[in-house]
């Protein structure tokens, strides 16, 4: 099995890696224990040494299974896995929490799940845009000093958030680093002001067999030469869950039929606000006050042409 460098940091990792999700959560039913247990090591001994996991998946049972899988090889591989997200008492997510005493509560819960006594490579699930990327990644660098984490990641960034972030803690590796996408490809004219002018928009998010999911409407709002959705009930609403499975779409308006990639925005919710303020400030503040809602807000994907 070849190796590869992530970052400058000299963390090396098999080639090919193993993400875990899928055997806990994502797909049905969690999988048997012992198979699952059984393909980890099978992996192992073919090669990989790069194993993912997070907290969020299961929640918590996935990270248990990795480590009892990995525990007789421990130093002979990298374990990845993620903080980010808000989970109530059974487990269900609430929403985006990277708030740095939640930060550190993951890390200690997420040791002692996979039984090591420091985390190979630490990630950022999803940016939290009520928290700084700086307090973030100080927080990070922290667990670091401390030995409880070796390396950090970034999952579906900006890039002026990994810029911030690098600035109090170089990150090692990302994950979709959004900005980057969108760069690739951008709407005509007469796109943005058909379905920017549109009081709303049809979409359909693809499941992960790339079939198309039941259309939902949604509000839709264009800020400069991109445009954005909400879902006004927030990252635990049904639609926005689907959405995060592939981050691809289907959307229909004022006659445009379009394939498209939804990306996470970032830092950039205050000006989206004004936005949706500037569109739809004929209607009944009890709605516009939705759009722009704290959950809302938490809840914004760009759409970017395929």
């Amino acid at each position: 099995m070849q190796k590869r460098q992530l970052g400058s940091g000299g963390l090396e990792v098999s080639a090919i890696g193993l993400g875990c999700m899928g055997m806990s959560f994502g797909y049905g039913p969690a999988a048997d224990k012992q198979e699952m247990i059984a393909l980890i090591r099978a992996a192992f001994e073919r090669g990989v040494t790069f194993f993912d996991t997070a907290e969020a998946y299961g929640p918590f049972t996935n990270e248990e299974l990795v480590g009892e899988a990995l525990a007789l090889v421990r130093e002979q591989v990298v374990i990845a896995t993620k903080f980010g997200f808000d989970l109530d008492s059974e487990g269900q997510q609430r929403g985006l929490n990277s708030r740095p005493e939640h930060i550190k509560e993951v890390v200690e819960s997420s040791l002692k799940r996979l039984n090591v006594d420091t985390i190979d490579l630490l990630y950022q699930h999803r940016v939290d845009p009520d928290v700084p990327i700086e307090d973030v990644a100080g927080t990070v660098r922290d667990l670091i000093e401390e030995g409880k984490v070796k390396h950090f990641g970034l999952s579906e960034p900006g890039v002026q958030t990994i810029r911030r972030a690098h600035a109090v803690q170089p990150a090692e590796t990302y994950t979709r680093i959004t900005e980057g996408e969108a760069a690739m490809s951008t709407w005509t004219s007469d796109e943005l002001t058909r379905i920017g002018g549109a009081e709303e928009l049809e979409i359909a998010s693809l499941r992960r067999d790339a079939t198309l999911r039941r259309p939902v409407t949604i509000w839709v709002v264009r800020h400069g030469d991109d445009l954005y959705v909400r879902s006004v009930y927030g990252r635990t609403s049904s639609w926005f869950r689907g959405a995060q499975v592939r981050h691809e779409a289907h959307i229909e308006a004022d006659g445009v039929d379009k394939d498209v990639l939804l990306v996470e925005t970032g830092d950039m919710n205050d000006e989206i606000d004004a936005a949706y303020r500037a569109k739809y400030h004929r209607y009944a503040e009890s709605i516009v006050g939705g759009i722009v809602s704290p959950q809302a807000r938490a809840a914004t994907l760009k759409l970017v042409p395929r």
